[in-house]
């Protein structure tokens, strides 16, 4: 089991629209935060994340490979 939950956590500028993805054991699996942002309503506050990551959390199936978008 994975779960993934989006947030908007502050950088070092505005907050950014961020999905992270704990694996079976709790821990942090690389996270996203929003490339290409609207600039209207909440999301016109938000700053831009640096690009897109796959991660690979740890399964009791064994490896798997996933990508992310909000």
């Amino acid at each position: 089991m994975a779960i993934a939950m989006t947030c908007l956590p502050r950088t070092s500028g505005n907050p950014e629209n961020c999905l992270v993805l704990y694996d079976r054991y709790g821990r942090t699996v690389p996270s996203y935060s929003k490339v290409n942002l609207f600039w209207y309503g909440l999301e016109g506050f938000c700053g831009p994340g640096d690009g897109f990551s796959v991660a690979e959390p740890d399964t009791a199936a064994g490896g798997l490979r996933v990508g992310a978008m909000i």
